[in-house]
Formats: structure tokens, sequence, C-alpha cells
């Protein structure tokens, strides 16, 4: 009868502490937390319904207090809205450039994101507008003593101030920054080594969230002809 209570000790030490280890799982690649075995999942469809399903989870549910909802398990984390990014134009031509004329053109971004924690829009360039003969139009500063910088618009009205640069507006847009369509940035550049400034962000899950990105070009009167061309680079960062 001892042997008997010892061996169901040992047991018992081993059935608790084995699932516990088995919550994250990781490697020298990647790493799983608070993951769970399911009894069963998939998704189930006919003519008339889709239907995923996980079985199994621990504590799956929404809880509620007085300052906080918690929503536990898979099903609150798998979104229905697919994660999708579009750009209405991909080729820009502001055509011929006339001394202290500004030039504009405009497309625009959507954005469907499902996941809890909303997502991201970073952009730069490659490198400044360039011709064949490395002559550059550089990127604004904008209007004398309103200065702008990659992640701070800020007034460019002036025809006398030169260079190129983007205005946003619209949805997920930060107004506080684009205050109005005369608040332009200079592009963040990646021949610079500098990372991709955020132009469009959300905390939550979004549907067809959808940004007007105004480009504009302004040259002197001393820039040397020729044929300027750069590339922009936007990038969608969905948050889990």
């Amino acid at each position: 009868m001892r042997f008997g209570i010892w061996i169901l000790v040992i047991s018992l030490f081993f059935s608790l502490a084995y699932p516990v280890r088995a919550l994250t799982l990781e490697s020298s690649s990647y790493k799983i937390q608070m993951g769970n075995f399911n009894t069963s999942a998939g998704k189930g469809t006919s003519t008339s319904y889709s239907l995923g399903q996980t079985t199994g989870q621990i504590a799956p549910g929404q809880y509620t207090g007085s300052n906080y909802i918690v929503k536990a398990g898979f099903q609150y984390i798998h979104s229905i809205v697919p994660f999708s990014f579009s750009i209405s134009k991909t080729s820009i031509d502001f055509g011929t450039l006339t001394a202290q004329i500004p030039k504009t053109d405009s497309f625009n971004l959507t954005i469907s994101n499902g996941s809890a924690y909303g997502y991201q829009v970073l952009a730069k360039e490659n490198h400044p507008l360039r011709d064949s003969q490395n002559n550059e139009i550089s990127d604004t500063s904008c209007d004398t003593g309103t200065t702008c910088t990659i992640n701070d618009a800020n007034v460019w009205s002036s025809t006398s101030t030169y260079g190129f640069g983007y205005n946003m507006s619209g949805t997920d847009v930060d107004t506080t920054d684009f205050v109005d369509s005369s608040y332009y940035r200079p592009f963040a550049s990646l021949e610079a080594g500098q990372s991709g400034a955020v132009i469009m962000s959300s905390t939550s899950p979004t549907s067809n969230s959808q940004s007007l990105m105004t480009l504009k070009v302004n040259v002197s009167g001393v820039q040397p002809a020729g044929s300027y061309t750069n590339q922009l680079i936007l990038i969608a960062v969905p948050s889990f």
C-alpha cells in the first residue's frame, strides 16, 4: 500500500509540470508565447455560411470589469477582416517644371486591417530626385521660419522655397501634424539610412481606411535641366 501511494505522488507531479512548460514554445528563430493546444480547430463552409472554430482553449471568452475588457481566445484575435493595402497610382509624372511655379500630384492609399492592435503605414524615398548627371532637387525644408523635418510637417507655401515633399489628408492621418493642405514634410531617405516616417496609423481594427498623399515639387531658375527621378517606398505594417 505504501508503494502504491508513492507511485501516485510521482505521477501527479509530472502530469502538472509538463503542460505548464509547454505553454511557451521557442527556438533560435521563433518564440510563441501563451500558446495552447486545441482539441479541434478548422473552418467549416457551405453555400450559406463560413464558420471558424476552435475547441479546448484555456478560459476563452469576454471578461469585463469597471475599467477593463479582456477578450481571451483565438477567435478574438483571428480576424474576419483580411489585411490589404492598395495604392491608386504607382507612377507620377510632373512633366516639364517651370521655375517658381510649384507642381503637385496626388494618389490614394487604402488599407483594411482586422488585427487587434491596428497598423502603421511608413513612407520613405530611395534618394532625392536626381538626374543622370547626379544633379538633385533637394527635399524640402519648408518655408523660412517654419522648418519641417521627416517627422514634423510645417507650412510650405512660398514659391521661392524649393524642393520636393508631401502632404497627407484623410482617415488615420495625424491632423495635429498635417494641419491643412499647406503643411508638408520631406521624405525620409533610404540612401541616408533614415527610417520611414509614419503617415497613417490606427490602434484598432479598420476597414477601407483611405488617405490622400499629395506630392509637391518646386525648382529655382538655376536648377540644371534634366530628367529627375526617384522611388517612393510605402510600407503597411499590421500590429499584433
